[in-house]
């Protein structure tokens, strides 16, 4: 179980993946999960470089194992009030795939991550709070060169 849980921890850090259930058979890893919203969109940026890495990883190098990624519809809410809500569900494939969660993890451990954040301010230089005030003091707002 423990590297079941290395591979749920390298999902949750590198793109907040959140578990919402899972099973694992002899030759089936399934897991459901979802991504949470965060301001920048840097967790589903991540989610997606995760997801890229795994597909490459199952069709370029070979690798025993497969993976079919999609996303899986459910309904939340009291009934007559359903919300229609969506979960990232993993489906990773091969014989014995416990003994494949190592190279789960590393696939998943060695895909790229997204930038910190995006700039949306940047002060001007040379500018200071006063360069609105006019010669006398009173704040006119913006004015053309010749005042």
């Amino acid at each position: 179980m423990s590297e079941l849980q290395d591979v749920l921890n390298a999902l949750n850090n590198k793109s907040g993946f959140e578990l919402i259930e899972h099973s694992v058979k002899t030759d089936q890893l399934r897991l459901i999960g979802r991504i949470p919203d965060d301001a920048t969109k840097q967790n589903i940026h991540n989610w997606l470089l995760v997801t890229k890495s795994l597909l490459l990883a199952g069709q370029d190098e070979g690798l025993p194992w497969s993976v079919d990624i999609s996303k899986q519809y459910f309904l939340k809410g009291l009934r007559g009030q359903e919300k229609v809500v969506y979960g990232h569900r993993l489906i990773i494939q091969c014989k014995d795939v416990a003994e494949h969660f190592g190279s789960i993890t590393q696939t998943i451990l060695g895909a790229k991550q997204t930038v910190g954040g995006e700039v949306t301010s940047f002060p001007l230089p040379g500018s200071n709070g006063s360069r609105n005030e006019s010669p006398d003091g009173i704040k006119r707002g913006a004015r053309g060169l010749r005042s």
